[in-house]
């Protein structure tokens, strides 16, 4: 693990500790990927306390003296996670419970989804230092990144139906009366015949989906994917003067998403930082399934 201390470049004022903490460790820790909180921001008798963040991951370090290298959907979630990393060491709620990532559940993973968004932008910017060759420091050729684009949008409309059962899946078993149930087969049968192409084959999703009554997002997974709609849309709207960091418009973005937590209402901030509602559209667009405007 490797602890950094955050500073505001402007101010040269203390923000907080991050903890990277991206190996497996066998035995030490649970599988996947997460964010996590050893402190908190709170204001308390008129002093502010000092965020302390981790993200944790679980990559194999390379145990000979090379660097360990990643594919680009683990650099995704390093960007993921750190996403929800700076949602926490930003924050300027005095109240603990309204801090960071204490927020309305669809709207948490707006901050971890958008910061997906600058990995492959930055990896087609000549001037960062992602995407180059660990030994030679060639840059990956723009045709090559083309291609990753076009492989991560390859069956996006299938994806999207996928992410949509689930989503309808969670709700129907929060809202249904119990009354009506006849079996969970029936029940997740109802859910197929409006949310997927095909009819269910084999076992059911709904006695190994863990999200559907535990982790938080219980009654509130559809949040992924309508959060990746305002991610998609927000992201666009940072690239529309052809910088990779519009920083204008991303102080906006940190005063409205990062250090707001859960003190206001998601929908008015985002209307106060878009001057609209999402525009569903620009998934369609990010994913390839509809053209840019």
């Amino acid at each position: 693990m490797r602890v950094y201390e955050i500073f505001n470049k402007a101010s040269n004022s203390f923000v907080g500790l991050f903890y990277a903490n991206y190996f497996a460790r066998p035995g030490a820790k649970q599988g996947g990927a997460w964010m996590d909180e050893i402190q908190t921001r709170f204001v308390r008798d008129g002093n502010a306390s000092t965020p302390a963040i981790t993200n944790d991951c679980n990559y194999k370090k390379n145990g000979n003296g090379e660097p360990t290298l990643l594919t680009i959907d683990q650099v995704e979630t390093i960007n993921h996670e750190f996403g929800h990393g700076v949602h926490g060491f930003l924050s300027k709620a005095r109240y603990q419970g309204l801090a960071g990532t204490r927020v309305k559940r669809d709207w948490v993973e707006l901050p971890s989804q958008l910061q997906e968004g600058w990995v492959m932008a930055n990896a087609k910017d000549p001037n960062s230092d992602l995407g180059r060759h660990y030994k030679t420091g060639e840059k990956i050729s723009p045709a090559l990144l083309d291609r990753i684009a076009e492989m991560q949008n390859f069956d996006s409309g299938i994806a999207g139906l996928r992410q949509t059962f689930f989503g309808m899946l969670d709700m129907k078993w929060h809202t249904a009366d119990p009354a009506t149930i006849a079996s969970v087969e029936s029940l997740e049968d109802s859910v197929c015949a409006v949310a997927t192409l095909l009819p269910r084959e084999g076992g059911l999703m709904s006695t190994r989906f863990g999200h559907l009554f535990g982790g938080g997002y219980a009654a509130g997974y559809y949040g992924y994917k309508w959060a990746d709609v305002m991610a998609a849309d927000v992201f666009a709207k940072s690239q529309e003067n052809g910088h990779v960091y519009d920083k204008p418009f991303l102080k906006r973005v940190r005063e409205s998403i990062y250090e707001t937590g859960g003190t206001r209402d998601p929908a008015e901030l985002y209307r106060e930082l878009m001057g609209r509602d999402p525009d569903p559209d620009a998934l369609f667009r990010r994913e390839g399934l509809k053209p840019a405007p």
